[in-house]
């Protein structure tokens, strides 16, 4: 099952009578290492903290063949605040500088998603 189909799964079992929004952060970030070690350490620190605050599910990443560019997914009820539990996390690996964090969104009432797009930068660089 594909990630579309996961969020549209999401979206579609909640309640018709419900306008409830079902948001996902989709975050684009040029990776660049020869391994996956720093990737899968970011990715425990961002599973915990999600489990930590439930907010929200991490739906894993896709890495190019050649390790060079990656997206991440994550899927819950609010997406600005699944970005900014999850910013300062991702903040704090250097491969993340300059990524694009978009939020999209969806509810019942709504015929198509709305996107917002963020960059984050590095902490040690420049503060959002």
């Amino acid at each position: 099952m594909g990630l579309i189909n996961l969020w549209e799964e999401k979206t579609t079992s909640k309640t018709k009578n419900e306008n409830v929004a079902c948001q996902m952060l989709v975050v684009q970030f040029f990776y660049g290492i020869d391994n996956t070690l720093l990737l899968h350490q970011m990715e425990d620190e961002l599973i915990s903290e999600l489990s930590k605050h439930k907010v929200g599910e991490y739906h894993g990443y896709d890495l190019s063949t050649d390790m060079g560019e990656g997206y991440l997914f994550i899927i819950g009820d609010n997406g600005e605040l699944l970005f900014n539990i999850t910013k300062p996390i991702m903040e704090k690996y250097y491969f993340m500088d300059k990524s694009l964090a978009t939020i999209r969104s969806t509810s019942e009432n709504q015929n198509a998603s709305v996107s917002q797009d963020i960059i984050i930068h590095f902490s040690k660089f420049i503060k959002n």
